[in-house]
């Protein structure tokens, strides 16, 4: 079942293609230089394909830590952002500047008085 299977005419280049050569007792298997050249191809493309997900995903990580980092700093600054208008809206309100006049030695200013003066005294010259 599995020889019909197989997929020989695509991959026939690929296949290991050893020739056997006697010395003495024992066969040895020789490769052929072109897969050789094949297998050390595709270990090169491996390592450099696990290496490139590897650099990827360390970016990714990294890249999430900071957005981490700067949400957390937004949400400082966003309630800091909150603190400081409510206390300028204190400062400015009626009631803190009339005080801080008080405070400062201002005089509350009573009903006002004007001169009037009589035509006779205003001349040109």
């Amino acid at each position: 079942m599995f020889k019909a299977l197989a997929l020989p005419s695509i991959f026939s280049s690929l296949l290991p293609q050893t020739t056997a050569k006697q010395s003495g007792r024992r066969n040895i298997s020789v490769v052929k230089p072109r897969q050789m050249v094949v297998a050390v191809s595709l270990v090169v493309l491996n390592v450099v394909v696990l290496v490139s997900y590897l650099v990827g995903f360390n970016s990714y990580a990294a890249k999430g830590y900071e957005i981490k980092q700067l949400q957390t700093k937004l949400g400082k600054m966003t309630e800091e952002n909150k603190k400081l208008n409510i206390k300028a809206s204190e400062m400015s309100s009626m009631l803190t500047v009339q005080g801080g006049s008080v405070n400062s030695g201002y005089v509350a200013a009573g009903t006002p008085y004007f001169l009037t003066v009589t035509a006779p005294y205003l001349t040109y010259k």
